[in-house]
């Protein structure tokens, strides 16, 4: 029994392999950055839009169905200066100029099997090994639809500290860091820090721009003479 288990492994490894080779599209640089800096980590091929799967033996774990539908929740869609900043507070996000702000973003999410998922890294332990082969289909579909990742790229969009994988955007979505909303979104998280909401975000505001880092020292101590 063994024995032929691991021979249709061995055929549906066989089988992959020739579907890879046939279906896969150069795209060694999808982030268009220079081969000289460009990280292995971020290099994956994209497939061949529409290309069918092959039949697997009955010896690997049955591939998932999955749909996909856009988010209802409003924190999914469109964020005013506020409710940006009440992401930003509770580290949801860290940024107060993100695409959800010029109403460009929303976030996309899939059903395994009839199961919503909300969290990207839920989606990828349900995936399994059939991960990098959604990853390199999602990545087509991007391209396809014009479409970009939380960065403003083309990929999977999953970083140190930075797991926003379900997130779409239209291109040139996010707003000026010199942008009115983006420093009415730093006083509100100023607010609710001196409410003690939340604490600081770290990761949000090592990436003030220096006006934005002024703004948020004045609305400290803003807030800080009001209470």
């Amino acid at each position: 029994m063994k024995a032929k288990i691991d021979e249709e492994l061995a055929a549906n490894k066989r089988s992959l392999a020739a579907w890879d080779a046939a279906n896969a599209l150069d795209n060694p640089n999808p982030r268009g950055l220079k081969s000289a800096i460009l990280p292995r980590a971020v290099t994956s091929p994209t497939y061949r839009y529409g290309a069918p799967f092959p039949k697997l033996s009955d010896a690997t774990v049955p591939l998932p169905r999955i749909t996909f539908t856009v988010s209802r929740n409003k924190s999914s869609s469109f964020r005013t200066p506020a409710e940006q900043a009440r992401e930003v507070v509770s580290s949801k996000s860290h940024v107060c100029w993100g695409g959800h702000m010029s109403d460009k973003a929303r976030h996309v999410l899939p059903y395994v099997d009839g199961r919503g998922i909300t969290d990207g890294d839920e989606f990828e332990r349900l995936l399994g090994t059939n991960l990098f082969r959604f990853q390199a289909l999602w990545v087509s579909e991007l391209r396809l639809n014009d479409l970009r990742d939380a960065g403003g790229g083309l990929t999977w969009f999953k970083t140190p500290g930075l797991h926003d994988q379900l997130h779409v955007e239209l291109p040139n979505s996010k707003i000026d860091q010199t942008d009115a909303r983006a420093k009415a979104c730093v006083d509100e998280y100023a607010r609710l820090l001196r409410l003690k909401v939340g604490k600081p975000n770290e990761k949000f505001e090592r990436h003030l721009d220096e006006n934005l880092k002024k703004a948020l020292r004045d609305s400290l101590a803003k807030y800080q003479s009001t209470k």
